[in-house]
């Protein structure tokens, strides 16, 4: 929890003032179509540090790209020839997750064809980490120790859950919604998650019919959303209710699936970019403000991965209640379409 993180942190640890340096980066993939080289570290910082860093790129403009994120948030996108020095200032004390990515597309090179960050420096003042300061204001007093009994007691008390997730990735879309920067079941944005039947909340080795949680083992007997007496009972639902939303289910708070509308935002007022992050095929989706997500082919049914990626909607199709409305991608082409509310696909939550 947070709160016994940041006690800890502060107890345990004496930090001087001064400033602590990261080792320089060089990305290693300049040549090499459809790849990706990337660096990480962790920064623990308390509130009021200062981290800086030096970035240059030499790349083919608009296709190959330095991406900079901080626990999940883009906060650096640049392609050509380009440098500068990126300042961030921690409002929060933690640790926090830095990555570096050169991202090349399929095809053609430009400069030298790579990416650079240097002197990363994590500044730290005089008031930042004093032993004990528990309540990060820069002085060791009875506050401090309240503040200890308080966690001691009410060890999950409301105040002790952040107010913001960093896997929430704001794109810049007309709606303001914000989207996930992994899927269910993953905790990177290159890992595949879980594989979820529409409307059910755990994974399983068959996905057929005969297994679906909300019809008695065939396509015309749905027992709950259904909008035609010729596929089931008539309930007239069309939307996921929040307990048969895998997202809100497994990641709690505002985190939901998304509607078919919101997908067919995110494909109309977005760049879509085929690439490889890790290793691993998919789009790099680019919103109107330059943050992106990175959408894996992660494939289908409970698969091993593949070169088609398939991410439920909440939506059902209503005109064939067995059927649910699904992002579907490959390499050139990305649309949305609805198909059998058994199949095993991905999620990947919204957040208003």
């Amino acid at each position: 929890m947070k709160k016994i993180y940041l006690f800890l942190t502060a107890l345990l640890l004496t930090v001087a003032a001064g400033a602590q340096t990261f080792k320089d980066w060089t990305s290693t993939n300049g040549g090499t179509n459809n790849s990706s080289s990337q660096n990480s570290y962790g920064i623990c910082a308390f509130a009021g540090c200062t981290f800086t860093f030096d970035w240059s790129v030499s790349s083919e403009s608009n296709y190959d790209w330095l991406i900079v994120t901080l626990d999940g948030t883009q906060i650096l996108k640049k392609s050509g020839t380009a440098s500068g020095t990126y300042t961030h200032e921690f409002t929060e004390s933690g640790v926090y997750t830095f990555v570096a990515q050169y991202t090349k597309d399929y095809g053609g090179s430009s400069g030298s064809d790579q990416a650079k960050i240097i002197n990363a420096t994590i500044t730290i003042p005089e008031t930042a980490g004093k032993k004990g300061d528990v309540d990060g204001d820069g002085t060791v007093d009875v506050a401090d120790v309240t503040e200890v009994v308080n966690i001691i007691l009410n060890p999950d008390s409301d105040d002790d859950t952040p107010t913001t997730d960093s896997r929430a990735v704001d794109l810049g879309l007309p709606s303001g919604l914000k989207w996930a920067s992994c899927n269910v079941g993953a905790t990177k944005p290159e890992e595949y998650g879980g594989y979820y039947a529409w409307g059910e909340t755990e994974e399983k080795s068959d996905y057929s019919w005969s297994t679906y949680k909300y019809c008695n083992g065939t396509f015309n007997s749905m027992t709950k959303y259904c909008t035609s007496s010729s596929y089931g009972t008539v309930d007239n639902k069309t939307t996921l209710e929040a307990g048969d939303d895998v997202a809100s289910v497994k990641w709690g708070g505002s985190w939901r699936m998304p509607t078919d509308e919101e997908q067919r935002e995110l494909i109309n007022n977005c760049t879509w970019t085929w690439t490889t992050l890790n290793g691993v095929e998919g789009y790099r989706v680019t919103g109107p403000n330059g943050n992106s997500i990175f959408l894996p082919a992660a494939g289908y049914r409970g698969g091993t991965g593949g070169t088609s990626g398939y991410y439920w909607s909440s939506s059902l199709c209503s005109s064939r209640s067995y059927y649910a409305y699904y992002l579907y991608f490959y390499s050139g082409y990305f649309e949305w379409y609805n198909d059998k509310r058994s199949f095993g696909y991905s999620v990947r939550p919204v957040c208003p």
